[in-house]
């Protein structure tokens, strides 16, 4: 009788001390982390963290974070909170609080609404991690607004990335360009570290009306889209017609959109360069700094 009691009490004493030993081992790889990445410019202070999760988690609160990037960037939360299983630690779950205050030099604050947004990130080595991020309810500002956006994103070299994104009940609203909705959308392809994004394939899906793209985008010396990409379409008249509400076409662009579409076949390649944006030959606005 005393055996049994007696391995259960020296069990639960070696996890208590593993425990304790690995928190600290945590806290310590966290503020190492967190001086490196201060180095690169990039900061995070909390008005309260605390760490606990005894006797299987190990817990992580940061009260009303601000996340800085060289004072360029600034992202603002009401709570971080991130937590690993005592016996998975690899595995990362994260969770933040809205709403999320986006500030940047020379732009309005933004505002972001949300539900409860979730991060899963698995560290598989020092190069390679997978990432999946969801999130419900989300209004920037009315520039983007989503019933539910998915992200997962693969690395194996920290050069660029994979991704994924999915999202519903999608409307765009970006400054210079009309407002884009869509009842899904989905994409996937690579985004570098030099902020170029390759798309190998994106759909939009709005009623009967099907749009599929592929291409090339990047940033320019102003942080203007800059790039090339190719639009097919199902239906071109609803493209059209889509094209004459958003930009109040002429009759003259409207025959010279119908003979592009109609040449091209039902495709349109978008090329943004120097602030503006072209389909085919046709300048059809201007662009604004992201």
């Amino acid at each position: 009788m005393v055996l049994p009691l007696a391995a259960v009490t020296a069990a639960a004493v070696l996890w208590s001390i593993y425990w304790a030993v690995a928190l600290q081992v945590a806290r310590g790889e966290f503020a190492r982390e967190r001086a490196r990445q201060a180095e690169k410019g990039i900061t995070l202070k909390c008005r309260e963290e605390n760490w606990g999760g005894y006797p299987f988690r190990f817990e992580y609160r940061c009260a009303n974070p601000v996340a800085a990037h060289d004072g360029h960037l600034a992202l603002a939360a009401t709570e971080l909170r991130a937590v690993a299983m005592a016996y998975k630690p690899w595995h990362l779950i994260a969770f933040l609080a809205g709403p999320t205050g986006l500030t940047v030099p020379g732009q309005p604050p933004l505002q972001v609404t949300h539900d409860l947004a979730q991060a899963s990130v698995i560290v598989q080595s020092a190069t390679s991690a997978r990432l999946t991020m969801n999130i419900n309810a989300v209004n920037a500002g009315g520039l983007l607004q989503a019933r539910n956006i998915l992200i997962s994103a693969r690395t194996s070299d920290l050069r660029q990335a994979d991704y994924n994104i999915t999202a519903t009940a999608l409307r765009l609203a970006p400054p210079g360009l009309p407002p884009l909705s869509a009842d899904t959308f989905t994409s996937q392809g690579t985004i570098s570290n030099a902020q170029v994004l390759v798309i190998e394939s994106a759909t939009l899906l709005q009623g009967d009306l099907s749009l599929s793209a592929s291409g090339q985008m990047e940033l320019d010396e102003l942080r203007r889209p800059k790039g090339q990409i190719t639009i097919k379409t199902n239906n071109a008249a609803r493209l059209l017609a889509l094209l004459q509400t958003a930009y109040q076409l002429s009759d003259q662009e409207q025959s010279a959109f119908a003979a592009l579409l109609a040449v091209a076949g039902n495709q349109l390649t978008l090329t943004a360069n120097d602030g503006q944006l072209f389909a085919g030959p046709l300048n059809i606005g201007d662009l604004q700094p992201l």
